[in-house]
């Protein structure tokens, strides 16, 4: 009879862990910086072109292929430092496709209450004259060519990125010390990253949910749709006129009818957590890791700098 072999790690090894996956963080930072800096170095050389080009597509079609590179290659070599295979993250979700869109629609029915919630505290804060820096997308004024592009950036490119580093290689590496630990340390980063500061609490929750639908089908194609629908969502708030609100309201409650539904249907599925490892260790390590805190501390300064007095 085989027997479970047990591996026990330093605190200093669990740092180190954590660090490699920090330093994918900072590499993304750096790497963004240095595109950004780059190109507005480089500006003043493609003004000439600019004129005979559609500007607004030639950026975004640039800012497309860039955020592709400047995140999944540090992430993918995260990933192989770390052992995960990649290609696991895609895992099959045949047969179990009803039960994901019922996810779906509570998902996106969540993501309305966070919404609300959101906008209610913006409204709140802007009474203190405190104001954030929009982070939706704008069409206005574009051209087709880029209005597509954006489309395409909004509502593809960026949840493939976020889903790939957060629901695959940050979930899949934490979970290795357990799926509690893995389903907070995910959401927080994952929360960090998204957005500016009021909308934090709201990308958190968000996030939880997501790991936890990645973790009940193993895999991140789930999420990668339900991110999409969720950011569709968002765009179509804010796409449609304030004359039009009834529409909204209408969209509210059927959303609301078909998730309370679908969420007694999906009573019957549970989801084990696994818990390996204390949590309140592995997250007294998790910031003691010095890339994780310079990490948390890049990010948080700017989603500080979104406030705007």
């Amino acid at each position: 009879m085989s027997e479970k072999t047990v591996q026990t790690v330093t605190p200093r090894q669990i740092r180190k862990y954590f660090n490699r996956i920090g330093l994918a963080f900072l590499a993304v930072f750096v790497l963004s910086a240095g595109a950004f800096v780059g190109y507005r170095q480089l500006l003043p050389l493609l003004e000439p072109a600019y004129r005979s080009m559609d500007r607004a597509a030639l950026e975004t079609g640039a800012e497309i292929v860039l955020t592709l590179l400047i995140t999944l290659l540090p992430f993918s070599i995260c990933a192989a430092v770390l052992k995960l295979k990649v290609g696991s993250f895609f895992g099959s979700c045949r047969g179990q496709w009803k039960r994901i869109g019922q996810t779906a629609l509570v998902a996106l029915a969540v993501n309305l209450l966070l919404t609300f919630i959101t906008g209610i505290l913006a409204i709140v804060l802007s009474w203190m004259n405190i104001q954030f820096s929009g982070s939706l997308l704008s069409l206005d004024d574009s051209s087709m060519a880029a209005a597509g592009l954006n489309l395409v950036l909004f509502l593809v490119i960026y949840p493939l990125c976020e889903e790939f580093v957060f629901r695959g290689v940050c979930l899949r590496a934490f979970s290795r010390m357990g799926n509690l630990f893995a389903i907070f340390a995910s959401s927080l980063l994952f929360a960090l990253m998204h957005g500016n500061t009021v909308s934090i609490f709201s990308s958190f929750f968000i996030g939880v949910l997501l790991a936890m639908v990645a973790m009940r089908y193993r895999s991140i194609v789930p999420t990668l749709v339900i991110h999409m629908l969720l950011n569709a969502q968002n765009l179509l708030l804010q796409a449609i006129p304030a004359r039009y609100s009834w529409l909204i309201g209408l969209g509210c409650l059927v959303i609301y009818v078909l998730a309370i539904l679908a969420f007694f249907q999906l009573k019957q599925s549970r989801l084990i957590i696994r818990r390996e490892t204390d949590p309140w260790v592995l997250v007294r390590q998790f910031f003691l890791s010095w890339a994780i805190v310079l990490t948390i501390v890049l990010y948080g300064v700017l989603n500080l700098l979104s406030i705007r007095f």
